[in-house]
């Protein structure tokens, strides 16, 4: 009936919108007397990735995903992080405490420098040091895991072209599937990841999903492993959906029954 009503109006009259809010997910930044810009996180994921290597020792925001909290909230490529839950950290800490901070916590960000930070880093993206980056081992394999609840545990840098484990979290998930510092992330969700992509299809995965690494192996175990045995961790419990528009987003692995992806925004995602 809305249209007939507003078609027979006669300006000027009141109009009341119900506008989706963002409150849930975002609160309004706060810019302390040191500096600190601070961002209450409610939500998860996130949505930011922070860069951790030779050429980023400060440990500095590359990359903020479209539409997550993380841009809702402000954050920007160059932002420099410093505080987590109201702990100092650096590079190599901000991971551990972020991942095992509950939820809502505080993260600051010193931003001064963004634009700086960012040039320095593509400055420098083919410099890295030789000894910095790990090494292939003489045997590999790859290990199948199913991602049952996010934090996993895991932090991911690239290294050598390549998104490599680089630090894995005692507490969390990761550590008792057996990943470790130096695998590399091959799939995520049945699908294949690279440098560049990596990072958005992790975020957008949704528990559970398949995760598939290449690991350091014997020689014996090199390449003895099939797609038909790979997946040996426990799937849950199955879960019934009503499927109620079209299309439902989700797609699935070649030649296999097993979801591979489910788009943001579709009907299997929400």
């Amino acid at each position: 009936t809305w249209l007939e009503a507003f078609s027979s109006a006669s300006p000027p009259f009141p109009i009341a919108v119900q506008c989706p809010t963002t409150s849930e997910a975002v609160t309004k930044p706060e810019l302390g007397q040191d500096g600190v810009l601070r961002i209450r996180v409610v939500k998860a994921p996130f949505g930011m990735n922070v860069e951790n290597s030779p050429r980023s020792p400060k440990g500095v925001v590359t990359k903020v995903l479209p539409g997550f909290p993380a841009e809702l909230a402000g954050v920007q490529a160059g932002y420099q992080i410093v505080e987590v839950d109201g702990h100092e950290v650096t590079a190599q800490t901000w991971y551990s405490v972020f991942s095992q901070a509950k939820i809502p916590f505080t993260i600051g960000f010193r931003t001064l420098d963004a634009a700086e930070n960012i040039k320095h880093i593509e400055d420098t993206q083919d410099q890295e040091q030789e000894d910095e980056v790990l090494k292939d081992a003489a045997y590999t394999k790859l290990l199948a895991v199913v991602v049952q609840q996010k934090p996993f545990g895991m932090e991911v840098q690239i290294r050598g072209g390549k998104p490599r484990v680089v630090r894995v979290v005692d507490s969390l998930p990761a550590a008792g599937a057996g990943i470790q510092r130096g695998d590399v992330v091959e799939e995520v969700g049945g699908m294949k990841v690279t440098a560049q992509n990596w990072f958005e299809v992790w975020q957008q995965s949704v528990p559970p999903f398949g995760l598939k690494l290449r690991v350091r192996a014997t020689k014996e175990e090199a390449g003895t492993e099939t797609d038909d045995d790979l997946f040996t961790g426990p799937l849950g419990e199955a879960q019934k959906f009503t499927v109620k528009d079209s299309p439902f987003g989700m797609g699935m692995i070649p030649g296999s029954t097993k979801v591979g992806t489910v788009p943001r925004d579709y009907p299997a995602y929400l």
